[in-house]
C-alpha cells in the first residue's frame, strides 16, 4: 500500500490498540516512543489490558486505556459508549485477533492503519482503512512498520519506562548483594517448555562453573508452578523459587536487576530486554529472527532450523515465514553445554561493560 494520505501536521490524536500478550506489549513501546518523538505535539492513547496497564504508567506523556478484551456484545457496546467522547486522527490496529478486530469499529478515527495482508488474520483488512508494507521482520520491526508507513525512516529503539521504587526495593531485598542468574523455565505454550530434567542439569552445570546464585521466575498457572517445584526440588542449593510468587511489576523489577536471564520464547525475555539484561534464548518452535530477544539475538540458541528438517521433514531454508513447528519434541534438541557457552559470553560481555 502506499504511504499515509495523512499529513504529520494534521496528527492531533493517535490511538494504538495493542491488548495484549505480555511480550508484544514490551515490543510496541519503541514504535510507541518513536511516535512520541517524531510527533510530540500529538496526544498518544495506548488501549491496552487492564491488567499490563501498570507496566506502562511510567510512559511520558502516554494515556493508557486499561480495559478488558470483551467477550460479549455487551461488551463491545459498552465499549462503544466508553469511546463515543473520543475522534482519533488515528487508529493504529496492532493486534490482528478476531475479538480485538471487533473493537475497532467501535473506536471513531479518520484513519485506521492495519497489518498488510501477510500478518493479519480474522478478516483484519475488513475494519481498517490503510496497511503496512509486507515485510519478513522481527515483531518489533512489524510494530515499527507503523512508522515507516507514516514516513518516519529512523525509529528509535528504546524503553522510556521506569520502575515502581517499592518494587526496585522487594526486588534488591530478595536478591542481596549476590549475583544472579533468572531462569523462567516455562513458555506460555507447553510446546515451548523445555523439560524440568533439561533445567535441571542446566542449574547444576551452572553452579558448579559459576558464582551465580539461580531464581526461578514465571507465572501463577498450575503447569508453570509445578514445573519449578521440580525443578528446585533437585536443585536447593544456591537456587530460589518465585514462580507465580510475583506480580507482573516485580516480575519488572527481577528482570531489571538479574544479571543474566535465560528463557524460552516467553514475555520474560522481552522484559529483561527493556531493561538491558541479556537473555540466553531457547528457540525452536519459532525463528528467533522473528520472536527473539531482540538485543541479544547472538546469545540465542537457535534449534528451529533443526526441528524443522527433524520434525517437519522440511528444507528450513525453504519454509514459509512465520512457520511453527508445533511439538514439544523441538525443544529436545538443547544441549546443557550449549547453554552453559552462551552464559560464558554473557558474563564476558558484562565484564566489559
Amino acid at each position: 500500500m502506499a504511504k499515509s494520505k495523512l499529513h504529520p501536521a494534521e496528527l492531533s490524536s493517535i490511538c494504538i490498540v495493542r491488548l495484549s500478550a505480555l511480550g508484544d506489549c514490551f515490543l510496541l513501546v519503541p514504535m510507541i516512543h518513536t511516535l512520541r518523538l517524531q510527533f510530540p505535539e500529538a496526544k498518544i492513547y495506548w488501549v491496552v489490558e487492564h491488567h499490563l496497564a501498570p507496566l506502562f504508567t511510567s510512559l511520558e506523556d502516554v494515556e493508557l486505556i486499561p480495559i478488558k478484551k470483551p467477550k460479549s456484545p455487551i461488551d463491545y457496546l459498552r465499549l462503544r459508549s466508553r469511546f463515543s467522547a473520543y475522534n482519533f486522527d488515528l487508529l493504529i490496529a496492532a493486534q490482528a485477533s478476531f475479538r480485538v478486530n471487533l473493537i475497532y469499529p467501535c473506536i471513531k478515527a479518520k484513519t485506521k492503519l492495519g497489518f498488510d495482508k501477510q500478518r493479519a488474520r480474522d478478516l483484519h483488512q475488513w475494519f481498517v482503512d490503510e496497511r503496512i508494507a509486507p515485510r519478513k521482520e522481527h515483531l518489533l520491526d512489524g510494530f515499527l512498520g507503523f512508522t515507516k508507513h507514516l514516513g518516519i525512516e529512523n525509529p528509535t529503539i528504546g524503553w522510556p519506562l521506569e520502575i515502581p521504587a517499592e518494587a526496585t526495593h522487594w526486588a534488591m531485598k530478595i536478591l542481596g548483594s549476590q549475583d544472579w542468574i533468572a531462569i523462567n523455565p516455562a513458555a506460555s505454550k507447553l510446546e515451548r517448555t523445555p523439560q524440568a530434567s533439561f533445567y535441571i542439569d542446566v542449574i547444576q552445570k551452572l553452579i558448579d562453573a559459576t558464582n551465580y546464585h539461580i531464581v526461578l521466575t514465571g507465572g501463577p498457572s498450575s503447569e508453570e508452578v509445578n514445573l519449578s517445584n521440580a525443578i528446585v526440588l533437585a536443585c536447593q542449593e544456591k537456587t530460589i523459587n518465585l514462580t507465580g510468587k510475583t506480580s507482573l511489576v516485580q516480575l519488572e523489577a527481577l528482570m531489571s536487576a538479574v544479571d543474566i536471564l535465560i528463557a524460552p520464547d516467553t514475555g520474560a525475555a522481552h522484559i529483561a530486554t527493556a531493561f538491558g539484561t541479556p537473555v540466553v534464548g531457547l528457540y525452536a518452535v519459532a525463528p528467533p529472527e522473528l520472536s527473539g530477544p531482540y538485543l541479544s539475538q547472538h546469545l540465542v540458541i537457535n534449534k528451529f532450523p533443526e526441528a524443522v528438517a527433524n520434525i517437519l521433514g522440511k528444507n528450513p531454508e525453504g519454509v514459509k515465514w512465520g512457520t511453527r513447528v508445533h511439538d514439544r519434541k523441538a525443544m529436545d534438541f538443547f544441549q546443557v553445554e550449549e547453554v552453559i557457552v552462551k552464559v560464558h559470553e554473557a558474563m564476558k560481555e558484562l565484564t566489559i561493560d
